[in-house]
């Protein structure tokens, strides 16, 4: 299988950013997940660019990882208690963001 063969991706826009999480095959059969984020910088000459941020995340890894993003966004939550959290769940176009836009092969 070729690695570059995407299973599953899902994507974010939320506004400069754009979030993506895609899982992709090993040659051994299993998979891994690659979490990025692309950022909109505008530079002095007026000119964008690009930046690309990835996370590479192994099976191996996966609860672990799941468990401590849950517990720091409670902890966010908790240290911003007067902040509207849900008020960013929809888009400017008025759709909902939780509805994620998935690609699935």
């Amino acid at each position: 299988m070729d690695s570059d063969n995407i299973i599953y991706s899902g994507k974010v826009q939320a506004g400069k950013r754009v979030y993506f999480v895609d899982l992709k095959p090993t040659s051994d059969g299993n998979c891994y997940m690659v979490m990025s984020e692309l950022r909109k910088r505008k530079q002095e000459d007026g000119t964008i660019t690009l930046q690309k941020s990835r996370i590479f995340l192994y099976p191996e890894d996966l609860n672990r990882v799941l468990k401590i993003i849950q517990k720091g966004g409670q902890a966010m939550k908790k240290q911003m208690p007067s902040f509207d959290f849900t008020k960013f769940d929809r888009r400017d176009e008025g759709e909902a963001v939780n509805e994620e836009e998935v690609t699935a092969v």
